[in-house]
């Protein structure tokens, strides 16, 4: 745009000489006919002053002359337009009908705020059932979760139970070795007995923490396992959408191929020359199938070996894409098409990835908390047998024994608070593990809820909201932004708030290098100037606009909205020369003059001619637009 605008201030300039050229044939006659006029008015008058007074007055001379027209000017204006880095637009993930807007121009937004919802729309068989299962996977969750308080708390009963009924145990002790009326001591002693009891009582609990553990641990495996399969598919899903870009999205590759590619297999119509790139994704596809079928997959650090190699293929892929558009050979729907392909592939394998490492992690820390609890009561139950082994040699039925029943007993009693006090924290740790399995569950299936749904317009960036493009009830696309914020953190305003861009024509390509400082102001604001330092320049010209892209540095205390049009001036390097008619020129001394008016007389000044053909004349030198000329004048 920038070079037809340059091509028609020539063909405007070109008309100008014609307009003048006329003009200046049209201005001879006038001129003559004038000249003519003024004489016989002269005559006239000197006779009828003749003939009224002997006395005459002087006469000023009129002079006629011309404008000078300016042909080159050591100064060019630029359109271009200001880059805010701070500002950042919002767009929906999915087309449809906006039901409600909670964000408004000058809010403040954070990542991940809800900043409109899209009326809900069916999804595709596929994500309904997705959904559908991540639904009752999380009801599966919530009703563990209820049965395991109920459970629970029925565990904590019993064993206040049987604490209640050890105190009636010690009363009975008691009433059974003292006499109730000299308080002397009873023949019977039940110590034994109560040992074996308490030996049963963590025999049970011994069983039913080692069930607790190979269920907790089968159920943590069979996540790992599930893991797995996600991540499986996911790196299938990365190899096929692999295939689809190589071949162009033109269906090259019969789906699932499993065969080594060479860079010749690549579909033409992407374009691609660069070797470079055509080696790098070749070589990590065909290093991403052995990994993936060739080597298989056995063992967790196969699943992220194999994973690492996806990413990296996919990056491989985005480059081959991003040169593919360069080349223009592919249609920008099929751009499209080909990277919203690969981010998904990407989006598939960060969320296996994660899922699966979720699940590893909460294997070690299961496994860790349900081993411990089961070597407490076995070492518990192990003590206790030894207990009991020593109360049977060492059973005598005396004073000191029913004593130490008794205090055994109370010891009981003790062990058994105690017990209760852990079975209570245990019940609580199994109780908030539930729900916390309840929580992943709900929270995994909102997620999916929401990727499939997509009602919900969240914010990918931090900032205050400064453009809204949406109202409720309007139908909206995916490629139409919603939002815009600004003051939005992102790597290239760390380095500059504020750029201005605009293109350079080809032809003056040389005139401006990096650090080089530009000035430029508002188109309504023309006396207000603004600096700006160049920073980056474009290494190729656009082959539409033969131009080169340039960007120039704003202050960060300069702030500009974003896409604010501006006027950059460039100073050329050139003269200023002026176009003039041939016949004004004179010569003397080798040296070229005209005749100026400053005053009431013609003046000398001299000038440098460029160029001459007879007609016209440019010339440089001390003139401008306002010099006057003068026509047909040679001196006194």
């Amino acid at each position: 745009m920038k070079k037809m605008n340059f091509i028609a201030d020539i063909h405007q300039k070109r008309i100008k000489e014609i307009l003048l050229t006329k003009k200046y044939v049209i201005g001879g006659i006038i001129c003559v006919l004038l000249i003519g006029g003024v004489s016989f008015g002269k005559v006239s008058g000197v006779s009828k002053e003749n003939e009224n007074t002997d006395i005459q007055t002087p006469q000023k001379t009129a002079y006629n002359f011309i404008y000078p027209e300016k042909i080159h000017d050591e100064e060019i204006q630029l359109i271009g337009r200001v880059l805010s880095h701070e500002t950042a637009s919002v767009f929906p993930r999915r087309s449809g009908i906006v039901g409600d807007i909670l964000a408004d121009i000058g809010d403040s937004v954070k990542k991940g705020d809800v900043l409109a919802y899209l009326l809900p729309e069916g999804v595709e068989n596929e994500s309904s059932l997705e959904v559908e299962t991540q639904r009752n996977a999380m009801q599966k969750a919530k009703d563990e979760y209820e049965n395991t308080q109920l459970l629970e708390q029925a565990g904590i009963d019993r064993m206040e139970q049987k604490v209640e009924e050890k105190f009636v145990n010690l009363r009975t002790i008691k009433n059974d070795n003292y006499s109730s009326q000299d308080n002397g001591l009873r023949m019977e002693n039940e110590e034994i007995n109560l040992a074996e009891a308490k030996l049963s009582v963590l025999e049970t609990q011994l069983n039913k923490a080692e069930n607790n553990r190979d269920a907790k641990l089968q159920e943590s495996k069979n996540s790992i396992e599930n893991a797995q399969d996600t991540v499986y598919v996911a790196l299938q899903h990365t190899y096929q959408t692999a295939l689809d870009v190589m071949g162009g999205g033109s269906g090259r590759f019969d789906e699932g191929s499993n065969r080594v590619i060479s860079e010749n297999d690549l579909n033409p119509s992407l374009g691609i020359l660069d070797v470079n790139v055509r080696n790098e994704v070749v070589a990590n596809f065909n290093n991403y199938r052995k990994a993936l079928y060739v080597y298989g997959i056995t063992t967790d650090e196969d699943y992220f070996t194999a994973i690492e190699g996806g990413k990296e293929l996919l990056m491989t892929l985005q480059r081959l894409i991003d040169a593919s558009s360069s080349s223009g050979k592919l249609s920008s729907s099929m751009i499209n098409d080909l990277s919203n392909k690969i981010h998904l592939s990407q989006d598939k394998i960060d969320s296996a990835s994660e899922k699966l490492q979720k699940a590893k992690d909460s294997y070690t820390v299961i496994q860790a908390d349900v081993v411990d609890a089961v070597s407490i009561l076995k070492r518990q139950w192990e003590e206790q047998k030894q207990n009991i082994a020593l109360l049977q040699s060492k059973w005598q039925k005396s004073k000191s024994q029913v004593e130490s029943q008794i205090s055994l007993t109370e010891s009981g009693i003790e062990q058994m608070q105690k017990e209760l006090e852990y079975t209570r924290a245990m019940a609580q740790k199994n109780i908030d593990a539930a729900k916390n399995q309840y929580n992943i569950a709900n929270t995994a299936y909102l997620k999916v809820a929401a990727q499939k749904g997509h009602t919900a317009l969240i914010s990918p960036f931090s900032g205050i909201v400064s453009k809204r493009s949406i109202e409720v009830g309007q139908n909206i696309m995916m490629s139409q932004s919603a939002f815009e914020l600004v003051d939005v953190d992102t790597s290239l305003s760390q380095k500059a708030k504020n750029e201005i861009q605009f293109g350079l024509p080809e032809d003056l390509q040389t005139i401006l290098s990096l650090d080089d400082e530009i000035t430029f102001f508002l188109p309504e604001q023309e006396t207000k100037l603004y600096r700006a330092r160049v920073t980056r320049i474009s290494p190729q010209v656009d082959s539409e606009l033969h131009t080169f892209t340039v960007q120039a540095k704003l202050l960060d205390d300069i702030s500009l909205p974003h896409h604010t049009s501006v006027q950059v001036k460039i100073s050329t390097g050139e003269k200023k020369s002026y176009r003039v008619d041939s016949s004004v020129l004179k010569r003397e001394n080798n040296q070229n003059y005209v005749w100026i008016l400053k005053t009431d007389e013609p003046e000398r000044l001299y000038v440098d001619v460029i160029e001459e053909d007879g007609e016209f004349a440019e010339i440089t030198g001390d003139i401008n637009e306002q010099t006057k000329i003068v026509l047909n004048y040679y001196g006194k």
